[in-house]
C-alpha cells in the first residue's frame, strides 16, 4: 500500500475518532430549586441551583435541563452552543426577575432555548428581553411563554417556533439580518422587520397596533397565518422599499373606530404587492365590515384577486401546519425497562407509549444509545459495543460494573406519523447491580456511546 493511501487512511481514522470523542463528551447537566451551586454541580444527583452556574459548568454541545419551579435570574447569557430546556414545560418553569428585566441572550450560534413542551415562562416587573446577537446563526427559541417582551433577532437563520406571546403594553419583535423564521407562534404583539429572506408561517396572532411592519426589506414571505381582532391600526404595514408575498392568510376582526382602523394591509411600499389567495373576512373579499380592507398609497398597488371565499383552518402550534396532530413522545416507555440477570447477553428492547392525537400509525426510529459506564473492560471478556440498533427496536447488553451502582442506558428515538408530524424523545433502561431490596440505580452521566466498542 502506498504511503499516500496510508496517510489518507490515517486521516480518516483520526476524523472518525474526533467525531466519536465529540459524541462521548456531550453531557446532560441538571438544575433544580434544591440544588447547590458550585464549580462541579450539574449531575442529576447533585444539580446546580441556578441556570447561570450550570451554563458556566457546561461545554459546547451539552444539554441543560431545568427542573420545575421559579428561578430568579435577571440575566442568562448563553455563550456556548447548548440546548437549554425545562423538564416540565413552561407552565411549571418560571424565569422571573426580581427587578425590571429578565434577559436571555443567545451569544453564539447553534443554541436551542426551550422546545415544545419543554420551554419556560419569562416574567418580570416590567418586560423581558430575548436577544439573538449579531454574527450568530442557526439558533432557536421555542415552546416558551413570553410576557411583556422585546425580542431582537439579529444575525441569520434563527427560529422562533411554537411560543406564546402575552402583552398588554410591551410586546415587540425586532427582526434584522437574513433568513429568520417565525413558525406556529400564537398571541399578542407586534413585529418590525428589516433585512431579507425572512418568513412568517402558520402563526396565529391576536394583534395590536400595526402588528407587522415591513421596512425596506426584500424576499419576505407571509403565508398561512391568521391575523385576528386587530385594534387601532393596520395588521400589515408596508413601508417604502418593501418586497413581500402575502398569501393564504386569514385577515379579519379589525376595529373601525377610526377611518384607517379597518385596514388589513396598508401598502406604502411604492411597488405592486402579491396578496392573492387570502381570506379577508367575507366571501366577497376585501371591503367594509365584516371584511377587512386594503389601502394603497399613491404609487403602490396590492393584488388581491383571486382571493379565498372561506376561512382557512386556524392552525394550533404543533399540528403539522395543516390540521394533522403531531405524535406525542412524552409518555414513551421502554419494554423491558429493567434487564436481569446481568449475564452479558443481549436483550431486545422496544419503545411503547408514543401517542398520536389523530390515531395515525406512528413509526418509531431509534437514533442512538448512550450509557453511564464504559462499553469494555468491566469484567473479564467484556467488550463492546453494548447496543445494536434495528430501526424500531434495539438490543441492549444486560451488563454492568459489579462494583458500581448499576448501569443506565438512554435510548433516543424519533417518531413520525407519515403525514409530516414528528416528535423526538428518549427512554431509560436500567441494569441493577443486584436484586436485593432497596437497590438504588444512579445515572453517573451519559458519557459513553453504547454502539461503539
Amino acid at each position: 500500500m502506498s504511503a499516500m493511501w496510508c496517510g489518507r487512511i490515517g486521516l480518516l481514522l483520526m476524523f472518525f475518532l474526533l467525531l466519536a470523542v465529540g459524541e462521548i463528551r456531550a453531557a446532560t447537566l441538571y438544575v433544580a430549586n434544591n440544588g447547590v451551586d458550585s464549580g462541579t454541580c450539574g449531575a442529576q444527583t447533585a444539580p446546580c441551583r441556578s441556570i447561570t452556574q450550570t451554563i458556566a459548568n457546561a461545554s459546547a454541545g451539552d444539554t441543560v435541563i431545568v427542573g420545575p419551579g421559579r428561578y430568579a435570574e435577571n440575566y442568562i447569557g448563553i455563550d456556548k452552543a447548548l440546548t437549554v430546556e425545562s423538564s416540565h414545560g413552561a407552565q411549571e418553569t418560571l424565569l422571573q426577575s426580581d427587578g425590571d428585566l429578565t434577559q436571555v441572550r443567545l451569544m453564539v450560534s447553534g443554541i436551542r432555548f426551550g422546545r415544545p413542551g419543554h420551554g419556560f415562562t419569562l416574567i418580570s416587573q416590567r418586560y423581558n428581553i430575548v436577544h439573538f446577537l449579531p454574527d450568530t446563526n442557526g439558533s432557536s427559541v421555542s415552546g416558551n411563554i413570553l410576557t411583556e417582551f422585546f425580542i431582537y433577532m439579529q444575525g441569520s437563520g434563527h427560529t422562533l417556533a411554537q411560543n406564546h406571546f402575552i402583552s398588554v403594553g410591551y410586546g415587540q419583535i425586532g427582526i434584522i439580518g437574513t433568513g429568520h423564521s417565525l413558525i406556529e407562534n400564537t398571541g399578542h404583539g407586534s413585529a418590525d422587520i428589516w433585512g431579507s429572506g425572512h418568513s412568517l408561517t402558520n402563526n396565529v396572532f391576536t394583534i395590536g397596533e400595526n402588528n407587522i411592519t415591513i421596512n425596506a426589506s426584500s424576499g419576505i414571505i407571509i403565508r398561512a397565518n391568521s391575523f385576528l381582532g386587530g385594534i387601532d391600526g393596520s395588521q400589515i404595514v408596508l413601508n417604502p422599499g418593501s418586497n413581500v408575498a402575502i398569501n393564504e392568510n386569514n385577515f379579519f376582526g379589525q376595529t373601525s373606530s377610526c377611518y384607517w382602523c379597518n385596514w388589513a394591509v396598508y401598502n406604502n411600499s411604492g411597488a405592486s404587492i402579491d396578496a392573492t389567495n387570502n381570506f379577508w373576512g367575507a366571501a366577497s373579499g376585501p371591503g367594509p365590515d365584516p371584511a377587512d380592507e386594503v389601502y394603497d398609497e399613491p404609487g403602490s398597488s396590492t393584488v388581491v384577486a383571486p382571493f379565498a371565499t372561506q376561512q382557512f383552518a386556524i392552525r394550533a402550534p404543533g399540528d403539522g401546519g395543516g390540521g394533522n396532530g403531531a405524535p406525542v413522545c412524552t409518555a414513551a416507555q421502554a419494554v423491558p425497562s429493567m434487564l436481569w440477570p446481568a449475564n452479558g447477553q443481549f436483550v431486545r428492547v422496544w419503545i411503547i407509549g408514543v401517542g398520536d392525537p389523530d390515531n395515525d400509525p406512528v413509526r418509531i426510529s431509534i437514533s442512538g444509545v448512550t450509557q453511564d459506564e464504559p462499553t469494555s473492560g468491566l469484567v473479564t471478556g467484556d467488550t463492546g459495543p453494548d447496543a445494536t440498533l434495528f430501526g424500531s427496536s434495539v438490543d441492549l447488553r444486560a451488563q454492568r460494573d459489579p462494583g458500581g451502582n448499576g448501569r443506565v442506558y438512554r435510548v433516543k428515538f424519533d417518531a413520525n406519523d407519515g403525514k409530516g408530524g414528528t416528535c423526538a424523545g428518549a427512554v431509560t433502561v436500567q441494569v441493577p447491580n443486584s436484586q436485593k431490596p432497596g437497590q438504588v440505580i444512579i445515572d453517573d452521566g451519559q458519557n459513553f456511546d453504547s454502539t461503539r466498542p
